[in-house]
């Protein structure tokens, strides 16, 4: 049997995006599902097909890979759960801080009757942007910026929608210090949550293989993997 993904990275994005949403709102899991691959910049052709079920076009496969919706959000869970289980809580939390999906509140329509979505980060997000921050924190690689500013810090590296990633101005505001501060100290904190990302990449991958999850012996190039160590 094919496996459903062809990477740890797209497994984990599909993942957390599905199981973000409700079993029973299937249109609503469907039209995330949509905006999802829509946005991927090269989709596979597998990732094709199953944007062309979720549109209701004819395909040569059943959803994706041959699974049904409900196999799929089964498929998800697992994946979710391996984050859960099998990841040191610093990677875990990376993980949750890349891909845990923004929370979308449709509030009116435009000029072409298409949603108007209000974004905010969900609490399980929240929850490790704080976590991530904190770690950074206690390294004591990060002298003169409290937590607060870090969590700011660990949101905008962490954030995939422009509309909910701060400035460095919005959080000069927010926490004080001038602006320029943030912005010196940015690129090492998006380093050292990449290597998490790479580290936790780099394990899920060995699970995901022995579980079919994934295609055995795919690179995954979309983030590169390093060991990180604070200076």
């Amino acid at each position: 049997m094919k496996a459903i993904f062809e990477s740890t990275t797209q497994a984990l994005h599909v993942s957390f995006l599905i199981m973000a949403v409700e079993p029973r709102q299937k249109n609503a899991l469907r039209q995330a599902l949509i905006r999802y691959i829509e946005e991927v910049r090269s989709p596979s052709a597998n990732l094709l097909d199953w944007l062309n079920q979720l549109r209701g076009e004819s395909s040569g496969t059943v959803d994706f890979s041959g699974l049904t919706m409900d196999e799929i959000r089964a498929q998800c869970a697992m994946v979710t759960q391996i984050v859960r289980d099998h990841l040191p809580a610093p990677e875990m939390h990376a993980v949750r801080a890349r891909h845990v999906p923004c929370e979308a509140n449709e509030v009116g329509k435009d000029e072409n009757r298409r949603p108007i979505y209000d974004y905010r980060f969900s609490d399980e997000r929240q929850e490790s942007f704080r976590f991530v921050a904190d770690w950074l924190n206690k390294a004591g690689a990060y002298d003169g910026i409290g937590k607060d500013a870090l969590m700011y810090l660990v949101a905008k590296a962490c954030s995939e929608r422009r509309e909910v990633r701060p400035s460095f101005r919005d959080i000069a505001k927010e926490c004080g210090a001038n602006y320029q501060t943030y912005y010196r100290a940015y690129p090492n904190v998006r380093e050292s949550i990449g290597s998490l990302e790479g580290l936790a990449t780099a394990r899920l991958t060995h699970h995901f293989e022995k579980t079919g999850l994934v295609e055995s012996g795919f690179v995954d190039t979309s983030r590169e993997i390093k060991v990180w160590r604070f200076k």
